[in-house]
């Protein structure tokens, strides 16, 4: 299975969680979150008091896998986030996928870095 990764705005992330609560009231259907730190999560609750009214932006509650609290994000805060959807497969799917392009740039950093090594050592010579 292809999955092509969503780029995640603050807007898109606003859109979600608005999903989410809409579902709720009908379905049983979770927004899986995974963060670039290994944690996975789902929203378990969407803050709607009045100050997250005037703000515009609600405050979004994850716990992980076990129903415990993980975090609280609040619609600004998205920067750690490589994952928001529906499906579990695909967000182990996108972190996989982002710790294979971490593993693909360190070792194009560590290449680069031997060539300068290399370089230096042929001058000293």
């Amino acid at each position: 299975m292809v999955y092509t990764r969503r780029l995640l705005t603050k807007e898109t992330f606003h859109h979600e969680t608005v999903q989410n609560i809409k579902n709720k009231k009908g379905m049983n259907m979770k927004k899986y979150i995974v963060y670039d730190n290994c944690k996975i999560g789902y929203i378990k609750n969407v803050c709607t008091c009045e100050k997250c009214k005037e703000r515009g932006m609600a405050e979004v509650f994850i716990n992980d896998l076990d129903d415990k609290y993980l975090d609280c994000i609040k619609g600004n805060n998205i920067e750690n986030i490589v994952y928001l959807g529906d499906s579990l497969v695909e967000a182990f799917d996108e972190l996989v996928n982002y710790f294979q392009e971490k593993i693909k740039t360190k070792e194009k950093e560590n290449k680069y870095l031997q060539e300068l090594v290399n370089f230096y050592s042929k001058l000293k010579t």
